[in-house]
């Protein structure tokens, strides 16, 4: 019947929610995201998964529409649902349901900032984010090289420093008081002695980097800042850090690796 007003009738046939559709397809990828995050090392439990459905019929009881609708029903002799999505749709993946009090084709197009739709997706947004920042547990920060502000003959801010810093946390004072054991594990060593003395002076740009495990964080920052490689055990508890690559110099003694600017 599609095919004869000039519609693609596989398309109509995609939008239900028999094995094989597009629903089930759109659904499989949702359980893909929620598998991720399970599975990530460290567990992570974002981004979040909230499914919104409409509760109201396309088409109301009463109208002409409708009309159409019960005489296609009675011509095929079964029922016909004019839930475009049903609520069974949107259980697997989602953390949690949101019924909303419109019809699916207004689902998508909310005609004010106000509307519950919009609001709901607003609050899943900004929860979603606010989350993922708290599950980015390490961080590496940067700032500009100034030899104003640290004492005279020492590079502010340098990469040394922030090794040293990051490695207090398997202090023995750091420990954690239930396990006894770092809450933040990772140490960090230098390859070799002249990576070392370099990183006294070398100062990271285009920061700060986040991550889950400092590793992640090291990673991020890595790949903005070219001359410093890292390596990493098996178990991703040791990274070893080295300089490479070409350094620039910039005023008070700090260096930058190259592609960076001094300010």
């Amino acid at each position: 019947m599609a095919t004869t007003f000039g519609w693609n009738g596989e398309l109509v046939k995609d939008l239900t929610t028999d094995g094989g559709s597009y629903l089930d397809a759109l659904e499989s990828d949702w359980m893909a995201v929620k598998r991720w995050r399970e599975t990530h090392d460290p567990r992570r439990f974002t981004p979040l998964i909230s499914c919104g459905f409409e509760t109201k019929p396309e088409v109301e009881r009463g109208s002409w529409s409708n009309l159409g609708v019960m005489m296609l029903g009675a011509l095929f002799r079964k029922d016909i649902d004019t839930t475009v999505v049903p609520k069974l749709f949107t259980s697997s993946a989602c953390d949690d349901r949101r019924p909303l009090s419109v019809k699916h084709t207004a689902l998508i197009k909310p005609m004010s900032d106000g509307d519950s739709q919009h609001l709901w997706l607003r609050e899943l947004i900004t929860n979603s984010l606010v989350l993922g920042m708290q599950e980015q547990r390490a961080s590496v920060t940067t700032s500009p090289p100034s030899a104003r502000s640290s004492p005279l003959g020492v590079v502010a801010f340098n990469l040394a420093d922030k090794v040293d810093f990051m490695n207090q946390d398997l202090a023995p004072d750091k420990l954690d008081r239930a396990t006894g054991l770092p809450l933040n594990p990772e140490r960090i060593d230098f390859d070799d002695d002249k990576s070392r003395t370099l990183a006294t002076r070398l100062v990271l740009r285009g920061g700060p980097f986040y991550g889950s495990t400092k590793l992640d964080a090291w990673e991020a920052a890595a790949k903005k800042n070219t001359c410093l490689k890292l390596d990493q055990s098996p178990n991703r508890m040791a990274i070893t850090l080295s300089i490479k690559g070409e350094i620039l110099k910039c005023g008070g003694g700090a260096t930058i690796c190259a592609g960076q600017t001094c300010n």
